[in-house]
């Protein structure tokens, strides 16, 4: 948890002593404490590996198979479809063929197409980096499905973890990174980034 656990009160690292986590006002300056007492690190541990299992559940049960490996080839040929349709609106518009206002409203709908297409050749990727096995021989989905069953936290549940704000011993936010378990995980492997 080290670099993680901040006091939600002054914003400085928590320190531990023993089994608890404390502010470090009173060690500095004889400041007064931000809250009285100290967190149980068993406790907090507990609730982060809940929190990070749920969390990497969700990945896990969306992770289905959706698209084979044959089907890059197809999403993309229909993304060059898509963009050469864009081209021959902007054709259509040089040679005076359909109106400004015609060419705005077929160009929207075609972006839109575009983008759409976009979101599905990015989640053929993912779903690839999530079955395809890297240097450490696991792949991706089954680290997740490992990480899910554990029964302690380890430092590898910690990468998903952004930062805890203590602001009292039984008072604590626990913030998960915004992206997916999935690009978190590839990330921090250096084997997946989003396009």
């Amino acid at each position: 948890m080290a670099g993680k656990l901040f006091c939600g009160h002054c914003n400085r690292t928590v320190r531990k002593h023993s089994r608890k986590f404390f502010c470090q006002n009173p060690s500095t300056k004889g400041v007064p404490a931000c809250y009285d007492g100290g967190l149980s690190r068993d406790v907090l541990e507990r609730d982060v590996l809940e929190k990070v299992k749920s969390y990497i559940g969700k990945e896990i049960k969306s992770a289905k198979s959706r698209f084979s490996f044959s089907d890059k080839k197809k999403l993309e040929q229909e993304l060059a479809t898509l963009e050469e349709k864009r081209a021959s609106i902007f054709e259509n518009l040089l040679e005076n063929k359909i109106t400004q206002s015609e060419f705005e409203e077929c160009k929207k709908k075609v972006n839109k197409q575009i983008r759409n297409q976009c979101e599905r050749i990015d989640e053929w990727r993912k779903q690839q980096a999530l079955v395809t096995k890297f240097q450490c021989n696991e792949r991706p989905i089954d680290t997740l499905r490992r990480l899910c069953k554990a029964s302690e936290l380890t430092k590898e549940h910690m990468q998903f973890v952004k930062i805890i704000n203590v602001n009292s011993v039984d008072d604590y936010e626990i913030i998960l990174y915004e992206d997916s378990p999935l690009t978190v995980l590839c990330r921090n492997m250096s084997i997946y980034e989003e396009a």
